[in-house]
């Protein structure tokens, strides 16, 4: 299970192929920090929870969901002794086949939106209770059926399409336009970002493998999500290092190798730039925090 990191494994009630299904309670908040390599899908169903999602703090309460994309750390958090939650996970992959044409309205409303948490109002509640409850047949009481795996990812689909209708508050002609707006460019750099945590750290480089240019590139990144191909680059490998420094014991030295950087000097500079300090400065100071 390469997409995330942190994650008790007795948690997890169904992993297969890029699908991810578990369920936390309230001792949630014993997990140090999770790094999440896939799209995350939580509903509380009981209590409250506070936690930093790459170090913005959000809160959820009974019936809100969050949303978070791939590359994100989450940390500091803290439970009500009642809290109850079920989290789907997704990989760029799996949601690009379930969603197909309406990977626009996601796009919108998790990167353009920057959306995390909402409320989920009554005829939500009805669908989320009604699929939760088929769904949770079939991981938890359905042991021996020659279909299960493609049950599971039939409902998953139906699960995420209701979300996307939620999610849609654009017009057919505001769908068709962003259907033209490269967004399969875009989410296939997404995903080269999610194979190699933008190690590369060059625009050039994932402008090449998707035969655009960067500036072409750059200017899909923009349209579809805000944000440039550098700062798309960026982000995940702050995010990299943010988890390596705060939640590992590596080395400066095997972090730097790991993140592909030709040295740890070359590392403590990237560090300094992005964070106001140096790798161990930001490591001692995140710990003395907490």
């Amino acid at each position: 299970m390469s997409d995330f990191a942190g994650i008790d494994e007795s948690s997890v009630k169904y992993y297969d192929e890029g699908i991810l299904i578990m369920d936390t309670a309230s001792d949630a908040e014993r997990y140090r920090a999770v790094r999440m390599n896939m799209y995350t899908i939580a509903i509380c169903k009981n209590g409250k929870m506070r936690a930093d999602l790459n170090g913005e703090t959000v809160h959820m309460g009974k019936n809100d969901l969050l949303i978070s994309p791939p590359n994100t750390t989450i940390e500091n958090v803290i439970a009500s002794p009642n809290f109850e939650c079920r989290f789907i996970c997704l990989t760029n992959e799996v949601l690009q086949t379930f969603l197909r044409p309406y990977v626009n309205i996601w796009n919108q409303a998790v990167y353009k939106n920057k959306l995390k948490v909402r409320n989920i109002d009554e005829y939500g509640l009805i669908f989320e209770f009604k699929f939760h409850e088929m769904l949770k047949l079939y991981v938890n009481e359905v042991q021996h059926t020659k279909y299960k795996k493609q049950i599971i990812r039939a409902l998953l689909q139906a699960g995420i399409l209701g979300l996307c209708a939620s999610l849609d508050e654009s017009d057919e002609e505001q769908q068709q336009d962003a259907m033209k707006s490269g967004y399969n460019i875009f989410q296939r750099f997404l995903s080269l970002l999610g194979d190699d945590g933008g190690a590369r750290r060059s625009v050039t480089h994932y402008a090449s493998k998707l035969c655009v240019t960067p500036k072409y590139l750059s200017m899909l990144c923009v349209k579809n999500s805000d944000k440039s191909a550098k700062e798309w680059i960026d982000e995940y490998v702050t995010e990299n290092a943010r988890y390596y420094l705060r939640s590992t014991d590596k080395s400066i030295k095997e972090i730097a190798a790991l993140l592909n950087f030709q040295n740890a000097s070359y590392f403590a500079r990237y560090i300094k730039e992005h964070f106001g300090m140096s790798p161990m400065a930001y490591r001692c100071g995140e710990e003395q925090k907490k």
